[in-house]
């Protein structure tokens, strides 16, 4: 689905798959963070 994605809307696919980095970076961030305190 994320080639097809590339495909024919390779922009909106990008910025899709960048948020959804961004939110899985910041959900371990907080892991690490609960984890330290």
């Amino acid at each position: 689905m994320f080639a097809i994605g590339l495909i024919y809307a390779s922009r909106l696919t990008r910025l899709i798959a960048g948020t959804f980095t961004a939110l899985a970076g910041a959900d371990f961030l907080h892991l690490g963070y609960a984890m330290a305190q």
